[in-house]
């Protein structure tokens, strides 16, 4: 996926979470790490978002970070995701547009071999309604999630 040609598409949403550093003699572009983002796209047709990427710094993995930016994607369009309170440390500043936007369904597609992503959405509420066959390629399917 082209990041920045997918951000330049209508209502595409980037949630990103930074970690600052106190260190003044740098700019303040060089003070900030990027450790997660996701982005969304919402569909005034049928009111539906839609996660298509979600994306954490193989090194900062396993801290929650994941979780932080799916719920933060989640609460920009009215739906309920509980944040653990340990995930938000004062080093670390989550960045989202505030929408007004209120959609009737989340929805994602994740490869079927991404146990660790499957997991992820499923602890912010997602469930698989279907498994779509070579949707990625001819031997990797894709798991259709919503909420």
């Amino acid at each position: 996926m082209d990041l920045l040609k997918e951000l330049r598409k209508p209502n595409q949403y980037l949630f990103v979470v930074l970690q600052t550093q106190d260190d003044s003699a740098k700019p303040d572009i060089l003070r900030d790490h990027l450790l997660s983002y996701g982005v969304m796209a919402l569909s005034k047709i049928d009111s539906v978002a839609r996660i298509s990427k979600v994306c954490t710094d193989p090194r900062y993995r396993r801290q929650g970070l994941g979780e932080l930016v799916v719920c933060a994607m989640l609460s920009s369009v009215g739906h309920h995701c509980k944040i653990r309170s340990e995930e938000m440390q004062q080093s670390l500043a989550l960045i989202f547009p505030i929408t007004q936007a209120r959609v009737a369904s989340v929805q994602l597609h994740v490869d079927t071999e991404r146990r660790d992503a499957i997991r992820l959405y499923a602890r912010c509420g997602f469930f698989i309604k279907t498994e779509i066959r070579s949707y990625y390629a001819e031997t990797r399917n894709a798991l259709l999630m919503h909420l």
